[in-house]
């Protein structure tokens, strides 16, 4: 790829490039994770350009958020402003310099994980985000909160564990965006508690919900996501939730509540969602959200063996809703311990699975966790058996070994 090819790129996420503008991106993909760092692709995407080693992922999504760093003045650095200077010089028969604040980032930002079980699959993709986040120069100060979404709702420090009031996860600043990461499954999801927090988080300034599930997975969620149209009620920055116009896609009706953008972290999104933000959308864009004030679904049961049916039927509704890869996954983890080292130990040996697909098994109502060291799984009575009927017997052993092996060794390393 030539460097002209990958600056026309750039341009389409983000707006004009300066020199520096480049060398910032171009800086920042050299020190960021190889791999993209937007959630996995399924195998019918593709995977992201390249362009000789850099990662075009990671410098697109930089440049689409640098829009943020003009929202706001700098609190610590001043320039001359020359013509308050020359007037009030004027008037006082003397020099009177008068300093304004500098242009600078003027948001902090709040990264609220959501620490519920099903999100142990994305803890290297939040990882990568939050670096991604940190070294972007979009924002003052990011911090990260913890969201248990299966518990209490405390919103936690990331490092300390400490509890932080949940009223305002940007802490004293109050000025910036709150980016909830979430899969949006666990159970405050579906019985409305994380809808109040998000009304009330989206009623102060911006919230968007970052996605790592693909959106054919979306229907898994508690929250309806809903397609609509955004637009702004006027030109501002940071425009807060409750600020925003609304029109569902369809021409249904707008459900109650404060909207919150869903996103995925990929440049296009990200893109629209900056300009949304920062008022400079134009015309009504469309996007998806979910609604604070509508009602929720279903709250899961807490075992997949409450769920009617046979084992059979469980695999049956498993295979028709699941992607060949992520069925294919299924069937070779029934022969294997269900740690989630050995999980992915199995997935990396199958074509075309990566974390989506994962994701796709733990929440396809065939296994449920059970105490044990690195996220330990089993499988609903009789759905090993069944998988495993669709199993060769040289694969299950080789299988077998592979994870004996896997166990073994992390044995020997703790």
């Amino acid at each position: 790829m030539t460097l002209d090819r990958l600056l026309a790129l750039l341009e389409e996420t983000g707006g004009p490039l300066d020199a520096q503008a480049v060398a910032d991106v171009i800086w920042l993909a050299g020190h960021l994770p190889a791999r993209p760092l937007e959630a996995a692709k399924g195998p019918s995407e593709g995977p992201p350009p390249r362009a000789q080693g850099l990662d075009l992922s990671a410098a697109a999504l930089v440049n689409a958020l640098r829009p943020l760093a003009r929202e706001g003045t700098s609190r610590t650095d001043f320039v001359l402003d020359e013509e308050a200077t020359a007037r009030a010089s004027a008037g006082a028969h003397a020099l009177s310099p008068v300093l304004r604040p500098a242009a600078g980032r003027g948001l902090d930002a709040a990264l609220v994980v959501d620490d519920g079980a099903s999100m142990v699959v994305w803890h290297t993709w939040i990882t990568e985000v939050t670096e991604l986040l940190r070294r972007s120069a979009s924002f003052r100060d990011v911090r990260v909160r913890l969201l248990d979404t299966d518990g209490d709702l405390v919103l936690r420090g990331a490092g300390s564990g400490a509890r932080v009031g949940t009223s305002d996860p940007l802490g004293a600043s109050g000025r910036g965006i709150v980016l909830v990461l979430s899969d949006c499954v666990g159970r405050a999801w579906h019985d409305g508690t994380m809808a109040g927090l998000l009304e009330r988080w989206g009623s102060g300034g911006p919230v968007a919900v970052v996605q790592p599930l693909s959106e054919r997975l979306w229907r898994r969620c508690g929250p309806e996501l809903v397609r609509v149209r955004f637009s702004v009620r006027a030109s501002r920055a940071a425009t807060a939730n409750n600020r925003l116009r609304v029109a569902t896609a369809s021409g249904e009706p707008v459900p109650p509540g404060v909207p919150v953008p869903v996103i995925r972290l990929r440049p296009d999104w990200i893109t629209w969602w900056v300009r949304l933000v920062t008022g400079r959308t134009g015309a009504a864009r469309e996007g998806v959200a979910l609604f604070t004030g509508a009602a929720p679904r279903r709250v899961p049961p807490a075992d997949p063996a409450a769920e009617p049916g046979s084992a059979r039927d469980r695999v049956g509704r498993f295979r028709a809703a699941a992607s060949p890869p992520a069925f294919r996954l299924a069937v070779r983890l029934s022969a294997v311990p269900l740690t989630l080292d050995v999980m992915r130990m199995v997935g990396a040996d199958t074509a075309g699975v990566g974390d989506q697909q994962l994701a796709e098994v733990l929440l396809g109502g065939l296994l449920h966790r059970v105490a044990g060291p690195d996220a330990t799984y089993d499988f609903t009575a009789g759905v090993r058996a069944e998988l495993r009927s669709h199993l060769d017997a040289g694969e299950a052993q080789w299988l077998e070994r592979r994870a004996a092996e896997r166990l073994r060794a992390r044995t020997d390393r703790e």
